[in-house]
């Protein structure tokens, strides 16, 4: 919360007061590169500061208890209004929940994702699905979008899925998916093997 609202206050105001100097740049200039130039950067910190927001936004998801339905569900809804895609939610969990460290890696994992998929897959239909019980956790991110499954080098976000899965034990396998777009899968044998947390009843969310 601490580095949202940091990121809030700081950098995204300062994008935004850039924005009006690039305006009053526009404004006063007769030069029409000049005013063309002014407009295509005006552009490019709107974009900023609306992936900033989309930033704080994804921090201040947090799993509090332990169970990952709820917070999913919620980020994967705020995804489709913001992009229009159609989501399809399939959300199981059963079993004692997650410690709140493998919990929280696992909403970090479809956070990026899914923020992949409104950026760069020009997708009509998202689906999100979830299982987990004591002995595995299952997560798949699907989109019919334009596809590129294969990783991009130093493709950071990719690197940092691959990095919070294997810290839950987890494998992330990324795939094209059959008729266009691409399957983003965390699947491990043993979810959470150790810090069991005090066991709570089943708990599903289908939307």
């Amino acid at each position: 919360n601490r580095i949202a609202r940091d990121m809030h206050d700081g950098v995204a105001q300062e994008i935004v007061g850039l924005g009006y100097l690039v305006d009053e740049i526009e404004s006063v200039s007769d030069q029409p590169d000049t005013r063309e130039l002014a407009a295509t950067l005006r552009a490019e910190l709107t974009r900023l500061v609306s992936e900033i927001r989309f930033s704080i936004f994804d921090l201040r998801h947090q799993v509090t208890d332990g169970r990952l339905s709820s917070p999913l569900a919620d980020y994967a809804r705020e995804m489709s209004r913001a992009s229009g895609m159609h989501v399809h939610l399939s959300l199981e969990e059963s079993g004692p929940p997650l410690p709140p460290r493998a919990a929280t890696e696992v909403l970090r994992v479809a956070q990026e994702a899914i923020s992949n998929v409104r950026k760069h897959a020009h997708a009509h239909n998202l689906w999100v699905s979830l299982a987990s019980d004591e002995t595995r956790i299952f997560l798949e991110i699907q989109d019919d979008g334009v596809g590129n499954a294969a990783p991009r080098e130093r493709h950071w976000g990719l690197q940092t899925m691959q990095e919070r899965a294997a810290g839950v034990g987890a494998r992330l396998d990324v795939t094209p998916r059959p008729g266009g777009g691409t399957v983003i899968t965390l699947r491990s044998t043993s979810a959470a093997a150790s810090e069991r947390e005090s066991p709570h009843g089943h708990h599903s969310a289908v939307g």
